[in-house]
């Protein structure tokens, strides 16, 4: 009866274990056969994520810079044809 009633637990603790791990496979929509193996997945997932993020922030920031810049490009080239068209219609008519 003691080895009967040890597998039952056994058997209990090992379809928790399983209904555990398909769990977070279907949260995190990584099939796994063990939890260490989901917890390493979710780990690099995570890792690649941050990476990606940080990527992403730094061509973000690149493009505000080029922004920046383009923008002072553009304000000076309209002020300085708007003074040469000043310029030209000063000399123009006088």
């Amino acid at each position: 009866m003691y080895w009967y009633d040890a597998s039952t637990r056994l058997e209990r603790l090992y379809n928790i274990q399983r209904e555990k791990i398909d769990y977070y496979s279907k949260i995190t929509g990584v099939q796994a056969t063990s939890i260490q193996d989901l917890q390493l997945v979710y780990e690099n997932k995570v890792a690649i994520e941050a990476k990606l993020k940080t990527e992403n922030e730094n061509k973000v920031n690149d493009l505000k810079k080029q922004l920046k810049v383009l923008k002072l490009k553009n304000t000076i080239l309209t002020i300085g044809v708007g003074g040469l068209a000043i310029t030209t219609a000063y000399f123009a008519i006088f």
